[in-house]
């Protein structure tokens, strides 16, 4: 803001007294070393063998966690992001240099006499030439600003660099609290470098291309989620739920196709939990978007009874069945369960970690949905039975009951209920 104007403020001084020729000279040679620097940076941005991904450190890299084929896709992706702005920047730079040549070259071929009296016209040049170099100067920043899409996401993403920069980076506070879009706009300059800086960062792929405000939009929209993910305070549940919206947030890009986020989604998860292969089920973004939500609800309820789903899973279920959880809570974890388009997976890697109950076979001539019912059955057995084992040797009716209850539900073979009370008898 305060640069916007200086630069408009300094211009008009320098055209006060001047004449009308030399004033509408130097109007046109601002002009012109815009047009002949906008088409340099083009020029430039679109024949450079520049790799800008090349220089991203190796512990950073893609090799490794991507087939070659993806790694390509995303280190082109880099190139043409970071190439956009890197000749937004050459633009500024070919710009003033043309501008202060022109300048040069005016005042000693244009021999005109200063005006006595100040007119009107050199004001108005030298206001129109302020906001030519002005709205030069900011672009880089009215060009990032634009991504965000309303009020709310720059106050969410200042928020979250401040918690991820201690301290914040004056450039941040800069960037996102800057009033100089609102003000380019105004004058009119801004929807012209908008456009430039648009065309310049523009990534295309074989999936389609998307210039950098579409694509980050989405994402910035998202802010305040982002910051419960990496939050060190939020609830793992939390961090689910907004995982979720975010991921729905990234399926809006034409960059990357669903198999494509889904592949790096997958690595990540495998490098992070060995064995677990849950995403791979999924066809689309938004199917695995939904589970992660649907798993922020499961999530929620293990923490009200202050137990945390983590990498021990069978010791969580122990706690969890040893706490007297009410029905609605079991009803709760089975209908977000059932909701999900990965249901049976999940329940199988969860059955398999909490009970040692591998290689499931459903009752013959039921569904897995089917199975509902049955599933809600065994975890209120199975509760009861954890209560009754961890106050001694339960009587054999009662033991007898809770094996009916199970049997009779359907849920499980005799071979898995044979193994499900042996887990439960050995604490899990």
């Amino acid at each position: 803001m305060i640069i916007f104007l200086l630069i408009i403020l300094i211009e008009v001084l320098l055209y006060l007294k001047r004449g009308f020729k030399r004033s509408v000279t130097r109007v046109a040679c601002n002009a012109g070393s815009a047009l002949i620097a906008g088409l340099a940076a083009l020029i430039w941005c679109k024949n450079t063998d520049f790799d800008p991904a090349a220089r991203i450190p190796a512990d950073f890299s893609f090799s490794g966690l991507l087939g070659w084929q993806l790694t390509d896709k995303l280190t082109g992706i880099i190139n043409d992001f970071s190439l956009g702005i890197i000749a937004c920047v050459l633009f500024i730079i070919i710009f003033w240099v043309i501008k202060i040549i022109s300048f040069v070259v005016t005042k000693i071929v244009l021999k005109e006499e200063k005006a006595e009296k100040i007119s009107p016209v050199p004001i108005v040049c030298g206001l129109v030439a302020g906001i030519i170099c002005a709205g030069i100067t900011v672009m880089p920043f009215t060009g990032i600003l634009q991504c965000f899409p309303d009020k709310d996401s720059k106050d969410a993403t200042n928020a979250l660099l401040n918690d991820v920069m201690d301290p914040e980076p004056g450039i941040v506070r800069l960037i996102v609290k800057s009033p100089a879009s609102t003000v380019s706009h105004v004058t009119g300059i801004g929807f012209i470098t908008d456009a430039f800086f648009n065309s310049t960062t523009t990534a295309v792929t074989d999936s389609g291309s998307e210039n950098l405000k579409t694509f980050l939009s989405p994402l910035l929209k998202k802010a305040d989620r982002i910051g419960q993910i990496i939050s060190k305070t939020s609830p793992v549940s939390e961090k689910a739920k907004a995982a979720g919206d975010v991921l729905t947030a990234a399926s809006e890009s034409t960059l990357l196709t669903d198999p494509e986020i889904l592949t790096i989604i997958d690595n990540a998860v495998q490098r992070s939990v060995p064995g677990f292969e849950a995403v791979s089920q999924y066809e689309t973004l938004n199917e695995l978007s939904d589970d992660v939500r649907l798993l922020g609800n499961v999530l929620a309820v293990f923490e009200k009874y202050d137990i945390s789903l983590g990498g021990d899973i069978s010791g969580a279920f122990k706690k969890f069945l040893s706490a007297n959880i009410t029905d609605a809570d079991i009803s709760g974890i089975s209908d977000n369960i059932y909701a999900m388009h990965g249901a049976e997976y999940f329940l199988r890697f969860l059955l398999a970690k909490a009970f040692g109950l591998e290689n499931l076979k459903w009752p013959e001539g039921m569904t897995f949905q089917d199975t509902k019912k049955g599933f809600s059955t065994l975890l209120s057995a199975a509760a009861r039975l954890v209560s009754a084992f961890e106050n001694g040797n339960p009587d054999a009716k009662t033991l007898l009951n809770e094996i009916n209850a199970i049997r009779e539900s359907k849920f499980l073979d005799e071979n898995s209920l044979t193994l499900l009370l042996s887990a439960l008898r050995n604490g899990l």
